[in-house]
């Protein structure tokens, strides 16, 4: 009986110690299997809410284009008659319903009221004077100010009244301030949220003002645009129409909006919240702040927008109609299967324990020992391997000395059963990356996960690896599981392959068009007046523009797709540096900035493609004079390090710290106002960076918002 008691308790101790690991290497697979799928139902969900962020960014901008147009009517030419902004203003109305009134508000300087009041009434305006409201909101005359902005003309969306004609704008205190920005950086502002009172209670408004000069005055710095300042033109905008216009183009598949005006004060941000049409969830009032909602859900996502000079949040989280849409349910099966098979084999083993007491003898009892032994190992083999065949991805174990000691079928399928005991770079090493990320180098605990990216693989192929720390035959290891993106790397790289197309395709019918345009104002075809010449200069100058996006759009799939040749030779940067800096002295001059080199006497040679470090230095110095209103601006170079290195310092408006880690990718801009002036395609940076990086340099930058920038990158020396 004694033999037999020992025997029963050993048994008992492995049949829990098989139920233990099979009840952890499952927990594990299904830690596994859901993350992953909250990857992908994030990942999903986020093309949703960029898709979505995208329309509203759209429509933001043909707001603002909507009244440079307005502009240019202005600035093309000398009076503008109530019939011709009647006709004009109320075409931009039918093709955006989301502004409800448009006005234009002259700037009346106090010593030309009079004069003004009776021009307007014989224009038409009878009984025309400049208003404010009193305490009980009936308009009475003005007080005396420095100058007025009354409403001169004003057209509306619908049959409702205007604001009523003289009412000075600026005698709201919200308002004004607008107008005091907008005037000072010339360009478009935007008050926080208002409530209408032609439709109470339905929703918010803003207003956004754009300052039009005098034609023909200058208006670079702020006492000239102070001096030379017009008046404005003005929007309002009922926000619920411009948020459902917007994404009325989008179907819709389980997204809630939540819209915030990050510009504003806490408590009156809350600006619009969008339904999904599809939901049937009891929504709870909208939070009062962004960083409220984001506590609600794991999966929001909050995007940036700017309408005028405002920063909108635009928070999407998804409906529980999306989520069940998109959820897969592999990780439970996972978890029922390893626990439905860990709790068979704790029965079977517990039938082995009470077959062992019925043996009688020693001699039998060992056998029988010995054989309930290799059939147990045999059956938590077959357990183990059940469950990992389930993975629906490739999978081998490897031990801390890089030796492959298990794979399952589609590990097999891939890379042949040869591939047990073979070292695990020998199979799939894309030129030794991998390797050096491999986390067997630096150590990994048991359940810790690392991701890695391995190409080259398979003929090409390129997978996504995620290394999980595991005990396997009783051994520190790793399991390592592939997902193959070589799909996914496919789509990117045609992406790529489409854009560079269509910017070729565009070339040849922007120069024949910009070639008629010149053609045009040379007055080859005949005579043309002033006004018509204004209009075609400016097609001209967006012309130009378009073919400089594209330019770019061009030299960045280059430089991607490999297909750029680099002529270098030994060049001093110092000599080039000045001869860069030389072209930008009349830009320079113009904004009063100082700009200044700190180079040393001797010579810095670098083997460099000539052109294309001039692009680099002509980028970074057009984006310190763009962003400096006043200061200086400094180049400086010198060795270090058997390096060359080169830096452009500005006093200008600064980065933000949260925008630092995306300067450098494609399409990002920031500090960029929505006014006049050079609009950039957010490539410079990006091909700025890839052109260093292709001279095997390196490029950064450092920046404080409100006191500068500074880009620094290096070149070898040359030899």
């Amino acid at each position: 009986m004694a033999v037999n008691k020992n025997h029963r308790q050993g048994v008992s101790r492995v049949a829990i110690s098989a139920l233990v690991a099979g009840l952890a290497l499952s927990f594990a697979l299904f830690r596994v299997t859901s993350e992953w799928e909250r990857e992908k139902i994030a990942a999903e969900f986020h093309l949703h809410a960029e898709d979505r962020t995208d329309l509203l960014k759209d429509k933001s901008e043909d707001l603002v284009e909507a009244l440079h147009v307005i502009s240019a009517l202005y600035e093309s030419s000398e009076e503008i008659e109530r019939d011709e902004f009647h006709i004009f203003v109320q075409g931009l109305l039918s093709k955006n319903p989301y502004i409800f009134e448009i006005e234009w508000l002259p700037r009346v300087r106090d010593t030309e009221r009079l004069l003004y009041e009776e021009a307007a009434q014989r224009d038409g305006l009878s009984g025309f004077f400049i208003s404010e409201p009193d305490e009980d909101g009936r308009f009475i005359r003005s007080g005396k100010r420095e100058e007025y902005f009354p409403v001169y003309y004003s057209e509306s969306s619908n049959d409702a009244a205007g604001t009523i004609s003289g009412f000075d704008v600026s005698t709201n205190p919200a308002r004004r301030a607008a107008i005091e920005k907008a005037r000072d950086t010339g360009s478009p502002v935007a008050t926080g949220r208002l409530r209408l009172i032609r439709r109470p209670g339905e929703g918010f408004a803003l207003r956004v003002f754009l300052p039009i000069y005098r034609n023909g005055r200058p208006h670079e710095s702020v006492e000239e645009r102070r001096a030379n300042l017009a008046g404005f033109v003005s929007a309002l905008i009922y926000i619920p129409d411009f948020v459902e216009i917007a994404l009325n183009k989008v179907r819709s598949e389980g997204v809630n909006i939540y819209i915030y005006d990050r510009s504003s004060g806490r408590g009156e941000q809350f600006i619009y919240f969008h339904r999904s049409r599809i939901t049937k969830d009891n929504i709870p009032p909208p939070p009062g702040d962004p960083e409220e909602l984001k506590r609600r859900s794991g999966f929001a996502k909050e995007l940036i927008i700017y309408l005028a000079d405002r920063e909108w949040s635009v928070s999407c989280l998804p409906t529980s109609e999306f989520i069940s849409a998109h959820r897969r349910w592999a990780s439970w099966l996972v978890l029922f299967v390893g626990v439905l098979l860990s709790l068979l084999l704790a029965v079977y083993l517990s039938g082995v324990l009470t077959r062992t007491a019925k043996v009688e003898t020693l001699i039998k009892e060992r056998t029988s020992e010995l054989q309930r032994s290799e059939e147990k190992y045999r059956a938590l083999f077959d357990f183990n391997s059940s469950i990992l065949k389930i993975i629906p991805f490739g999978m081998d174990i490897v031990d801390e000395d890089c030796n492959i000691l298990y794979i399952n079928d589609k590990f097999e399928s891939m890379f042949g059963k040869e591939a047990i005991g073979k070292k695990c770079w020998s199979l799939y090493k894309d030129n030794w990356v991998q390797c050096e990320e491999c986390p067997l180098k630096g150590g990994i605990e048991v359940g810790e996960m690392r991701n890695a990216e391995a190409d080259g693989v398979l003929g090409g192929k390129t997978f996504q690896i995620i290394h999980t720390g595991v005990i396997f035959n009783g051994k520190k290891s790793v399991m390592e599981i592939f997902i193959d993106i070589t799909e996914r790397k496919e789509v990117e790289r045609l992406k790529d392959e489409f854009v560079s197309t269509v910017s070729h395709e565009l070339r040849t019918p922007l120069s024949i068009t910009k070639e008629g345009i010149s053609l045009v104002l040379d007055g080859i075809p005949g005579e043309i007046n002033e006004k018509q010449s204004n209009i075609l200069t400016v097609a001209k100058s967006n012309i130009d523009r378009l073919a400089r996006i594209i330019d770019s759009l061009l030299d960045i799939s280059k430089i991607e797709s490999g297909k750029v040749g680099l002529r270098k030779s030994l060049t001093d940067i110092g000599a080039l540096i000045k001869q860069v800096v030389a072209s930008f002295e009349p830009a320079v001059k113009k904004k009063g900035l100082d700009i200044r080199t700190d180079l040393p006497e001797g010579a810095m040679r670098s083997n460099v493609d000539t052109d294309s470090i001039v692009q680099v230095l002509t980028n970074l110095l057009s984006n310190a004079v763009k962003f400096t209103e006043k200061g200086h601006i400094v180049i400086a170079a010198g060795i270090s390090d058997n390096e060359v290195r080169c830096s452009v310092a500005d006093t200008g408006i600064g980065i933000a710290g949260e925008n630092m880690p995306k300067l450098f990718n494609k399409f990002q801009q920031f500090g960029r106002t929505a006014g006049r002036g050079e609009k950039g395609t957010g490539l410079g940076l990006s091909i700025a960076k890839r052109i260093i990086e292709m001279h095997n340099g390196k490029m950064w930058a450092e920046s404080e918002p409100g006191k500068g920038t500074k880009f620094t990158f290096t070149l070898p020396l040359g030899q």
